[in-house]
């Protein structure tokens, strides 16, 4: 038996796992560029509380941005 259609589950599961792999890349845009951005904007600044809290967010939205992309995934397309 062939099957020409791809079952629903699997459907459902490749959509899940794009939308992970893509909210990972944009992490990973916003890990390299924003953050580069944020931290010379802050080096501009007097206080230096800014820097502290720039220097908190470096590889933090290559972590949770997958996990709300899993989360966002799983809510609306199960």
């Amino acid at each position: 038996m062939i099957m020409t259609e791809i079952p629903n589950i699997v459907r459902l599961n490749l959509m899940l796992a794009a939308i992970v792999v893509g909210t990972f890349f944009i992490g990973l845009f916003l890990d390299r560029f924003v953050y580069k951005k944020l931290k010379k904007i802050a080096k501009r600044t007097k206080w230096k509380g800014d820097e502290i809290i720039v220097q908190s967010l470096r590889r933090k939205f290559s972590l949770w941005l997958p996990l709300v992309g899993l989360y966002a995934g799983i809510y609306y397309l199960f």
